[in-house]
């Protein structure tokens, strides 16, 4: 059955993205812009699912403002990379169904097949179940979390990781060596981890911002790093052998039987890499 699914935000990256696909599935979709001349009432007043689709730091902010807007047979639901606030935003001002989702992948990846989205239940009916049906027949891997979890697992997935990258990126121009001349001595790994870096700068800097400086739990992984690089350095430094053995086993402990899962795929994706590199 059709239905009919306002984006606020739609004309944004993911937004878009969201209304190409849901569009394809033959529902009505329609976009809601800051300056949209039309009552934010009657746009959302008739809408059985409204999706927010704007930056984290104004989620919980439009879930509070559009919340009461949305019918008691309606669902209200958002698409950020945090989930505690604008959950609870969106339960407290919605009458109606609430969800919160995360799409685990960024808006240009060329198919949504086996894709991850994280899934929040909040306030369920048929709403939430007839739009999830729809977003797993796009392809899409729904995977189902809590709000405080999935806040505290996006703190080592996406703050701790960017961090390190965002680290990586400032140090190699510290360092001052040109890209395309340290490309001259590369191994493919090193090639590997400069696509890496060089992806993240290209991109929003403030969708990067956003993910550092809103999670309420990345103080504590940015410490555990920060601490982390002082205490290896430290044995560098000292040349403490030892100390790095140990170290080095510590880690090889923590990460178990994935290291050896790891080295395997990594062997693959470097296997990619080299042969893809300039001759």
């Amino acid at each position: 059955m059709s239905m009919r699914i306002v984006i606020v935000g739609g004309r944004g990256r993911m937004g878009s993205r969201f209304a190409a696909e849901l569009g394809a599935r033959g529902h009505a979709v329609d976009v809601l812009e800051a300056g949209d001349p039309r009552p934010e009432a009657d746009v959302v007043g008739v809408a059985d699912v409204v999706m927010l689709a704007v930056p984290m730091r104004l989620a919980a902010e439009r879930a509070l403002a559009l919340g009461p807007l949305v019918r008691r047979d309606a669902l209200l639901c958002d698409i950020n990379s945090l989930k505690v606030e604008v959950c609870a935003a969106a339960e407290r001002a919605c009458a109606g169904e609430v969800l919160g989702l995360h799409p685990m992948f960024g808006p240009s990846v060329h198919t949504l097949e086996h894709q991850k989205l994280v899934v929040c239940r909040v306030r369920g009916g048929p709403r939430t179940e007839a739009l999830l049906g729809e977003l797993a027949a796009t392809g899409m891997t729904l995977f189902e979390s809590d709000p405080e979890t999935h806040d505290r697992m996006m703190a080592v997935v996406q703050v701790l990781t960017h961090f390190r990258t965002l680290v990586m990126g400032e140090a190699l121009r510290r360092v001052g060596v040109g890209i395309e001349q340290s490309l001259d001595y590369t191994s493919p790994i090193y090639r590997l981890e400069l696509a890496v870096v060089g992806r993240l700068f290209v991109q929003d800097p403030d969708l990067y911002a956003e993910i550092e400086m809103q999670n309420p739990f990345g103080d504590e992984v940015r410490r555990a790093f920060r601490d982390s690089a002082t205490d290896l350095a430290a044995l560098i430094d000292g040349n403490d052998r030892d100390g790095f053995r140990a170290l080095f086993a510590n880690v090889r402990d923590y990460f178990g039987p994935f290291a050896e899962e790891a080295h395997e795929l990594s062997d693959s994706v470097i296997d990619l890499v080299a042969s893809r590199a300039p001759r």
